[in-house]
């Protein structure tokens, strides 16, 4: 499944915006690990999370 079709799926949004900010560990957006995902708190866009925490 793509970016895209994650972030429609998950957020309820018609057309989620693919976010290609630098994002850190804290502070850069808010953090979905159960389905891999950041929402930027810059452009408000969709990304996958690169390193996923694993528990």
């Amino acid at each position: 499944m793509d970016l895209i079709e994650r972030a429609r799926l998950f957020s309820g949004e018609q057309n989620p915006k693919e976010c290609t900010c630098r994002h850190q560990l804290a502070g850069t957006g808010v953090f979905y690990q159960s389905v891999g995902l950041i929402q930027c708190a810059t452009c408000k866009g969709w990304q996958l999370i690169r390193k996923p925490i694993d528990v």
